[in-house]
């Protein structure tokens, strides 16, 4: 028997109206859901149950994440959902500690743009805050790189 089971259902269902924060598309059609996520101790003990509120965009096939239930958001105006940023397009937690990996390794030559690559290829990110990161750290990343050859050139000299 395994210590502990954890189990996904997706329920409520239901066609939304909405401006897509991804892409910024006007008056896309999407479906919502609510995902019930539990897991439970020795299969029988709740330990933790979470209810989640999806909805897929289709313009851009991201599944954005909504702060109300698929009912209430379907119920709402396209503008009243962008407004109020009820819709949020979420970066995960991984991309970001491979992101902060990358900025602590930019002066590496190989460790830093394969953390880098790995935080931005999995299909980058529509959010301004992380690509802003993103083009940061490739600035930041050049700038040591020539810093490194300039210090081994003057090495070299001596």
């Amino acid at each position: 028997m395994l210590f502990y089971t954890h189990s996904s259902e997706r329920c409520d269902e239901v066609t939304a109206h909405f401006h897509c924060p991804a892409c910024g598309d006007r008056d896309v059609r999407g479906l919502a859901w609510t995902e019930r996520q539990s897991t439970r101790l020795l299969g029988i003990l709740p330990i933790l149950e979470e209810r989640l509120h999806w909805v897929s965009a289709p313009c851009c096939e991201r599944q954005l994440m909504s702060r109300v239930t698929p009912r209430a958001l379907a119920e709402l105006d396209p503008d009243e959902i962008q407004f109020g940023r009820i819709l949020r397009d979420r970066v995960s937690p991984v991309k970001i500690l491979l992101l902060i990996s990358a900025y602590l390794f930019c002066f590496m030559p190989v460790l830093g743009p394969v953390f880098f690559l790995f935080a931005w290829l999995p299909s980058g990110s529509s959010r301004t805050w992380f690509r802003m990161a993103c083009r940061i750290w490739v600035i930041l990343h050049l700038v040591m790189m020539n810093a490194l050859v300039v210090l081994l050139i003057m090495a070299d000299k001596k």
